[in-house]
């Protein structure tokens, strides 16, 4: 274990040290700083907006999975557990962390079905690509089509987040070329030898964008205001993780200065 952990390390280092480094090499790091602090804010909040409202479709949509196992769940709790996830995900590796802390966030409830869990996370993840394999969902056809047809709207309704974190840096693009890259985004994101994309989302952006004749200092700071973006959306799911601790440790104090 000791080793494999050592090996996970030496990988996340290298990743992370050769994207680095060809940031640096291609940057003027004075130009790309003057584009972010001169980013437009209605841009960036309409960016922000735009990741939260997807959020409540989603947690339906888990709502209609776990259902079908036999699991119900509010769907205001769901939502909480999302907002967790993505608080999760920027200290995990890359979206595999938010996915197993909604596992871990779910599996207790129902107590012995963290099978379910894991199969619901995979599905929600890639539905028609593990619709063979996760047999417990083979009976529900009809619900597979629609989570699939519901996955592929709100992935499409979220590119536009990424489009307007473009805009408020001034890159002058239609969305159109964002519905390329938004799910090659989306597969570099799954790489699990870096923190939540850490310089390889960064240089995705760079490499891409500059092919379209994007500034390479704007495609930067379009990468870069969008894992802001992701880090905004990750504070709602902190609060509620520390709201939720102090209320525990608050109920244990009473009980440990109780005299014996």
């Amino acid at each position: 274990m000791t080793r494999r952990r050592a090996v996970r390390t030496a990988l996340t280092l290298l990743v992370t040290g050769l994207c680095v480094t060809y940031l640096l090499w291609k940057l003027d790091i004075h130009r790309t700083v003057h584009v972010l602090l001169n980013a437009s804010l209605g841009w960036f909040l309409a960016s922000v907006a735009i990741q939260a409202l997807g959020v409540p479709p989603m947690a339906w949509r888990w709502q209609r999975l776990l259902r079908a196992r036999g699991v119900h769940e509010s769907l205001p709790w769901l939502n909480r557990a999302y907002f967790v996830s993505y608080t999760a995900g920027q200290v995990l590796p890359t979206a595999v962390g938010g996915d197993a802390s909604r596992i871990y966030e779910t599996s207790p409830r129902p107590p012995g079905r963290v099978g379910d869990m894991t199969a619901i996370a995979l599905l929600e993840r890639a539905s028609r690509a593990f619709y063979e394999g996760v047999h417990a969902f083979r009976g529900h056809t009809r619900l597979l089509v629609g989570v699939l047809a519901l996955t592929l709207v709100v992935q499409a309704y979220r590119v536009l987040a990424i489009w307007m974190a473009g805009r408020a840096v001034g890159v002058d693009l239609s969305p159109r070329p964002y519905y390329v890259m938004g799910p090659l985004l989306f597969l570099v994101m799954l790489v699990p030898f870096t923190i939540n994309g850490l310089a390889v989302r960064e240089a995705f952006f760079v490499s891409f964008l500059t092919q379209l004749g994007v500034e390479k200092e704007l495609a930067f700071a379009t990468g870069f205001l969008f894992f802001v973006v992701t880090i905004v959306l990750a504070i709602p799911g902190a609060v509620i993780v520390a709201v939720e601790n102090l209320r525990r440790a608050s109920s244990r104090a009473p009980a440990q200065t109780q005299p014996d």
